[in-house]
């Protein structure tokens, strides 16, 4: 708390005589507490005359920068854990905001701030400029009823999930129409069952909506989850390079190992296989895109591993 602290401004300190505990939660020297407090003063102090904000869209300043130039730039910045300052920068792709990132990584703000502090002032990353304002406009009165009979025209009534020809119509307007890269996962999630016959089985449709769940807390709003064929699952990630999505491909199946479904049964577990491919970095239309995620699901499925990207295939 306390390199936090000397932030503050102002507020109050409350004593309560003769409490004790037997947790301890500072172990280190008071010299070093307030060297890191002032550190962190000073790195708030610079980001807030930066005009950064919690909202702010960060973007890097050379996409083509690799990883050895990375290394290079940043032995001229504070003396920070070079996988921290990694993590974030890989992170950065113009579209996310710093709470997203934040959130992401799951960083404390005596973490994330020197950290960001160091990138901007090694001009790797810079802030995007916000949007200029435009003269107010009275919306037009749309009917969301209209709007709803079509989505739900896309959608499984079992499941709620977009059926396999909607993933396939929203995935070749996107690769159509939008300018921005995106990323496509084909998941092939199954019950193993724990009996002589080693058998499996598709996810009842409580399962599917779990999953999805589970996938929208490791994702962005601009996710879209789909049924793929044969009980197999696709995922449309917007905006996302193919290393970040798997990344979350990669904590997704952890997760699901590890805690399994909820209505899982006794002994039963999952068995997963994710493959990732990205546009237009692995294909340039949607056939081939989606030939290639199913290729590196294959693979993942082959060697046990859980996920597999396209660019990683021979």
């Amino acid at each position: 708390m306390l390199p936090a602290g000397v932030c503050w401004n102002e507020g109050d300190f409350l004593f309560e005589p003769k409490l004790k505990t037997d947790e301890q939660t500072i172990n280190r020297g008071l010299e070093s507490l307030i060297l890191e407090g002032c550190l962190l003063l000073d790195n708030t102090n610079f980001l807030m005359k930066q005009g950064i904000r919690m909202t702010s869209i960060l973007f890097q300043t050379n996409e083509d920068l690799s990883e050895q130039e990375f290394e290079q730039a940043m032995t001229k910045g504070e003396p920070i854990a070079l996988a921290e300052l990694k993590n974030f920068y890989v992170e950065v792709d113009g579209y996310s905001s710093l709470e997203d990132i934040v959130n992401e990584l799951d960083m404390q703000r005596s973490k994330w701030v020197p950290v960001v502090a160091n990138l901007l002032r090694l001009n790797v990353i810079e802030i995007a400029a916000a949007p200029t304002a435009t003269q107010l406009v009275h919306p037009k009165d749309i009917d969301i009823r209209t709007v709803e009979s079509v989505r739900q025209c896309m959608l499984s009534e079992e499941t709620g999930l977009f059926s396999y020809a909607a993933f396939l119509f929203l995935l070749g307007v996107q690769i159509k129409c939008s300018q921005i890269p995106l990323s496509v996962m084909v998941m092939d999630i199954q019950i193993g069952r724990n009996n002589a016959s080693r058998s499996k089985a598709a996810l009842t449709s409580q399962q599917v909506q779990e999953l999805a769940m589970k996938l929208d807390k490791l994702t962005t709003s601009r996710n879209i989850f789909a049924h793929y064929e044969n009980n197999a699952f696709g995922v449309i990630l917007i905006g996302m390079r193919a290393d970040k999505a798997a990344r979350i491909a990669d904590r997704l199946v952890k997760a699901l190992l590890a805690t399994g479904l909820e209505t899982l049964a006794s002994g039963d577990k999952l068995v997963a296989a994710v493959g990732v491919a990205s546009y237009p970095g692995d294909a340039q239309d949607l056939g081939t895109l989606l030939a290639e995620a199913e290729r590196a699901k294959d693979q993942a499925a082959q060697s046990g591993s859980g996920v597999a990207m396209a660019a990683g295939d021979d």
